[in-house]
C-alpha cells in the first residue's frame, strides 16, 4: 500500500539514517498487485507497507538539479585543470596596508582562472563519467588471469563482449561510456539489446582536450571506484636493509587501488621525495575518484623543508592526501607502517632498525595493522597545509 502527497513542506525528521519527512500527510493511496508498477515523477512524498509477504523493487531514474550539476562538473574538473604560470610580483613596495589583498595579486587571479574554458565535448566527457558512475556498493571481480590489453583487444574484435547490468553505460555523438570513464569505443559499436549491451568494436577515440584543461586519458585500465584489484599470489617478504625498504614501499604503491596509509617519523629514510616515488603517487591520485592518500608523521620538519615534491604534490592533490601530525598519545609509536587497501602492508619493526616485513595479500594481517594505524591517526593534529602563503 502506497500513500502518495504533493505537499510542500518537505522538512526531514533530524537524527534519522532515512529522509523521512517529519509532517508527512498523504492525499492519494495505491494498492498494488503483484505485477504492478507505479511510477512517482520527482518531488512526489511516498510512503510504502507491505499488508503481506512480498518484494518490492525500486528503480530511481536520475534526474539532478542544476546545482547537483553544478557540484558535480567542478569536482570532475578539479583532476583535470593544467593551467601555466604563477604568480610573481618584483618591485613589489612595502605595502602600507599588509592585510589588504593587492590589486596585482587579484587581477592575477581574475587573469589565470579566465583559463578555466569549457566547450560542448567537455561538458559530453563529463556526463558521460556522472550518468555511467556505479553506486559506491557495486564492485566488479575481474577475471583471473587478467587479459593483457592486446588480447582483450583481439578478443573483442572478433566475439564482442557483453557489460554487466549493474555498470551504467551510455553514449554520444562521438563516444561510448561504461562506467565513469571512456571505454575507448566508438558508439556506433554498441548495441543495445533488451536488458544487457554487446560491444562489437574497440577502435580506439582520442584523447578529449581543451585549453586550461587536461583531460584524462580514455585507456586507462583502472577499475570502478572501489574495485579492489585483481587478486595477487599471498605472500611475506623479510626486508633487511633500507634499500630493500624502499623497492619495497613502491611496489606496493603499484598496487595501491583505493587508499594508502602511511605513518613514520619523518618520512626521511625511504626515499618518500625521490622523482620516480612522488610520479607514483601523483599517477596513484589522479585515477579513479575516491583514491586517498593519507601520511601521519611525528615530525614534520623534514617534510616542510626538504621535501619539495611531496609539498607540491600535497598542493596539486589536497582533496585527496592529508599530512597529520601525531598527538602527544602516539608519540611512543616507533614501527613505521604502509598499508594498501587493507590487502598489502609494510612493517617496520622499529624506526632505528632496518628490518622490516612486506605482506602482499594479507587481509588478516594488514587488518590489525590498519587497526594500529587508525589509533594513531585519531590522535593526529593539522600537520601541513595544501596552501601555505609565506613571505
Amino acid at each position: 500500500r502506497w500513500r502518495l502527497s504533493r505537499q510542500r513542506d518537505l522538512a526531514l525528521k533530524p537524527d534519522v539514517p532515512l529522509k523521512i519527512l517529519a509532517r508527512f500527510r498523504p492525499e492519494h493511496e495505491v494498492l498494488l498487485d503483484p505485477g504492478d508498477m507505479l511510477y512517482l515523477p520527482p518531488g512526489i512524498a511516498h510512503d510504502g507497507v507491505a499488508i503481506a509477504a512480498c518484494s518490492t523493487y525500486s528503480i530511481g531514474f536520475r534526474a539532478p538539479s542544476a546545482q547537483e550539476l553544478g557540484i558535480a562538473f567542478v569536482d570532475w574538473l578539479r583532476d583535470r585543470i593544467a593551467l601555466d604560470g604563477r604568480y610573481r610580483d618584483p618591485g613589489l613596495p612595502a605595502a602600507r596596508a599588509p592585510a589588504r589583498i593587492a590589486r596585482g595579486l587579484s587581477d592575477y587571479a581574475a587573469s589565470a582562472l579566465s583559463g578555466l574554458a569549457w566547450d560542448d565535448r567537455t561538458v559530453a566527457c563529463f556526463l558521460g563519467a556522472y550518468l555511467t558512475e556505479p553506486k559506491p556498493a557495486v564492485t566488479f571481480t575481474p577475471p583471473r588471469p587478467a587479459l593483457a590489453r592486446r588480447l582483450f583487444t583481439a578478443h573483442a574484435w572478433t566475439a564482442g563482449h557483453s557489460c554487466s547490468t549493474m555498470r551504467g553505460t551510455c553514449s554520444s555523438t562521438a563516444t561510448c561510456w561504461i562506467g565513469p570513464r571512456s571505454a575507448g569505443l566508438r558508439s556506433g559499436a554498441l548495441r543495445i539489446r533488451g536488458n544487457w549491451r554487446r560491444t562489437t568494436s574497440t577502435r580506439e577515440w582520442p584523447t578529449c582536450s581543451i585549453p586550461g584543461i587536461a583531460m584524462a586519458s580514455s585507456t586507462s585500465t583502472d577499475g570502478p571506484p572501489g574495485s579492489p584489484g585483481p587478486r595477487l599470489e599471498s605472500r611475506t617478504v623479510v626486508l633487511g636493509s633500507v634499500a630493500e625498504q624502499i623497492a619495497a614501499i613502491d611496489e606496493l604503491i603499484a598496487l595501491a587501488q583505493r587508499r594508502i596509509r602511511v605513518f613514520d617519523q619523518d618520512l626521511s629514510q625511504t626515499g618518500w621525495n625521490q622523482p620516480t616515488r612522488v610520479e607514483r603517487l601523483s599517477a596513484f591520485l589522479r585515477g579513479t575518484r575516491g583514491r586517498r592518500l593519507d601520511i601521519i608523521v611525528h615530525d614534520t620538519a623534514y617534510l616542510e623543508t626538504a621535501c619539495p615534491r611531496m609539498l607540491n604534490l600535497l598542493s596539486n592533490y589536497s582533496h585527496a592526501m592529508t599530512i597529520y601530525r601525531t598527538g602527544p598519545e602516539a608519540r611512543v609509536a616507533t614501527d613505521p607502517l604502509l598499508i594498501v587497501d587493507d590487502r598489502h602492508y609494510l612493517h617496520r619493526f622499529h624506526v632505528d632498525q632496518p628490518r622490516a616485513t612486506m605482506g602482499i595479500e594479507q587481509p588478516e594481517q594488514t587488518r590489525l595493522f590498519a587497526n594500529r594505524y587508525e589509533e594513531i591517526w585519531a590522535t593526529g593534529e593539522p600537520g601541513i597545509n595544501a596552501t601555505v602563503l609565506g613571505l
